[in-house]
């Protein structure tokens, strides 16, 4: 039984310190491809994107926080932003991200303020989100 439980703990300290550097390497790639991410982002909602920081995590799943986040407004509708959010967190898929696609499962966005505005012709900023939603991926 002693032999038994010995394994249990040894097991538990290895997946634990595992976890830590999968965290560690998470960390440093996000850092690495910071750029890149934003761009995917804004190309996601069709819009230039700005956020002041990125951090990932593999706690319970792997994760994204974008703090600071601002997306701007379509030219048409005027200046400014169209939505910001003191945060936003992307819960990630795990399966396809092993395959290296980013899957969001959940999106949690913290304190939004989102700006609509109606032109004179009816239409509405929101539907100039992404037009390409619908024809694919990003």
């Amino acid at each position: 039984m002693r032999i038994r439980l010995t394994g249990v703990v040894l097991l538990a300290a290895v997946a634990a310190a595992g976890l830590a550097a999968g965290n560690v390497a998470l960390r440093r790639l996000v850092a690495q491809r910071r750029d890149t991410i934003v761009a995917a982002a804004a190309r996601a909602v069709g819009r230039p994107l700005t956020v002041e920081a990125i951090a990932a995590s593999l706690f319970m799943t792997p994760s994204l926080r974008l703090t600071a986040l601002r997306v701007a407004e379509d030219p048409q509708f005027g200046d400014g932003a169209f939505l910001t959010a003191e945060s936003v967190r992307a819960r990630l898929q795990v399966w396809p991200l092993l395959r290296g696609r980013v899957v969001v499962s959940r999106l949690r966005v913290e304190r939004p303020t989102l700006r609509l505005v109606r032109n004179p012709d009816g239409l509405w900023n929101v539907g100039t989100l992404r037009t390409a939603i619908g024809r694919g991926r990003t």
